[in-house]
């Protein structure tokens, strides 16, 4: 689902912004006011000539960057700069709607328990039940640069934008806090071992045992962002071109275009 809205760009010669199906630079930035469902009709069938028309239209009352996390129910959580978090129906109708301490900028991640999981741009993470109401809150003590991730153990990661990753209990406590030598704009990486695998700002690669020890960290070639982890523990990231990196910090294998590049995702396939 991030990969789909990931993918949208903005519609000409509509009076709202809204969101298509075409291809997007990961650099263009998404600033949106509408959410339009073209895929997300979980409940209603779709006719062979009906594929790719507009089944329904959300507004918001601010920017749209993050994309929307979806429960096992089909239920759309999407984040705004309006500072509220929406819950929208597979039909396009408002579940509810919850306000917070600052604006939301980055994709909420969803908790074993089904809690929603956001961060602000106040230095505030929420853990938000299904209901809407508000579970706990933590400040990280400055504001965080990519969202939060959840570890095997449903713990979860969160960088802040001068590098502080600190990793929580799912009731908000905080178990440790590792300092990186810069900040990022994505958010961390889990392989299935607990293995940590965060990208900052000064093209490097860290990678994070699940305890806050530092394993290793890699210089890259370009600027990367959220890595993907393989089934084998094989780390891609994307930069100037794809780069595979082996769990123990070398490279094996790079793949160079003279361009920024989006954030790689592996098929089922490998």
């Amino acid at each position: 689902m991030s990969t789909l809205c990931a993918g949208y760009t903005q519609l000409r010669g509509v009076n709202r912004r809204t969101w298509a199906v075409e291809p997007m630079n990961k650099r263009q930035t998404l600033t949106l006011g509408t959410l339009v469902a073209v895929a997300f009709a979980f409940t209603l069938p779709v006719a062979a000539d009906d594929a790719g028309s507009l089944r329904w239209r959300f507004v918001t009352g601010g920017e749209i960057r993050g994309a929307p996390a979806v429960g096992h129910d089909g239920v759309l959580y999407l984040p705004s700069a309006d500072r509220f978090l929406y819950a929208i129906y597979p039909d396009g109708t408002s579940k509810w709607k919850r306000r917070l301490d600052g604006r939301l900028r980055h994709s909420p991640a969803l908790g074993h328990d089904a809690a929603i999981l956001v961060s602000t741009d106040a230095g505030s993470l929420y853990s938000v039940r299904p209901n809407g109401t508000i579970r706990w809150q933590r400040a990280l003590g400055e504001r965080s640069c990519g969202g939060p991730a959840i570890d095997p153990r449903a713990r979860i990661l969160i960088a802040t934008c001068s590098g502080m990753l600190q990793l929580l209990t799912n009731t908000g406590h905080l178990e440790w806090s590792l300092r990186l030598p810069a900040g990022g704009d994505a958010r961390p990486a889990i392989a299935r071992d607990g293995a940590i695998y965060v990208a900052t700002t000064d093209r490097r690669l860290h990678a994070v045992d699940a305890d806050g020890g530092k394993r290793w960290e890699l210089q890259l070639p370009g600027e990367i962002g959220t890595p993907a982890v393989g089934a084998d523990g094989r780390i891609y990231v994307g930069g100037a071109g794809v780069t595979a990196v082996s769990a123990s910090g070398t490279v094996s294998w790079r793949y160079t275009v003279p361009a920024p590049t989006g954030d790689p995702v592996i098929g089922r396939d490998g």
